[in-house]
């Protein structure tokens, strides 16, 4: 994992952080490089957790619609603690479920984990604006959106599967 962020470094100044978690028979890792735009707080450092416990993001990108999404989430009673996009997002999956995520205009790319179901859903804006780079193998599953933090992985070879 050190090294997946450690190759993201030219991407986020700002702050880095990783999550590691046992979720059943498998250990998640979740990394993250930051560039502080929205909130320059640590209230937007990720990856990020959600208000239930086992629910963490972490993303890349830009949700434009962001403040149409928040205040809708707001009236719901919602409460947000930063001012970023990020934990719209998390808040609205947690709020809404995964299908709510398709309301979201931008360009973006992210995991988010649901330990509760043991599940890693992963999203990209439509036009695949931030790309988002998967590799399975026996024993790994890695993705990010810079294909160099998975090819720093170690276990992914350094050739195009056209499948």
């Amino acid at each position: 994992m050190g090294r997946m962020v450690k190759s993201l470094n030219h991407r986020g100044p700002d702050s880095q952080g990783f999550e590691i978690r046992q979720v059943g028979e498998w250990t998640v890792a979740l990394g993250h490089t930051r560039l502080a735009i929205l909130d320059l707080t640590a209230e937007g450092h990720q990856p990020m957790r959600g208000a239930r416990p086992g629910t963490i993001i972490t993303y890349n990108g830009e949700v434009y619609n962001f403040q149409q999404l928040r205040g809708e989430l707001d009236k719901h009673g919602c409460g947000f603690t930063s001012h970023c996009d990020t934990e719209v997002i998390v808040k609205g999956f947690e709020a809404r479920g995964a299908e709510w995520l398709e309301n979201l205009r931008g360009m973006f790319a992210f995991g988010i984990l649901d330990e509760s179901v043991q599940q890693l859903l992963l999203m990209r804006d439509p036009l695949g604006i931030k790309p988002l780079y998967t590799y399975r193998a026996a024993g790994l599953f890695a993705f990010a959106s810079d294909v160099r933090a998975v090819l720093s992985t170690g276990g992914v070879p350094r050739k195009l599967d056209s499948e």
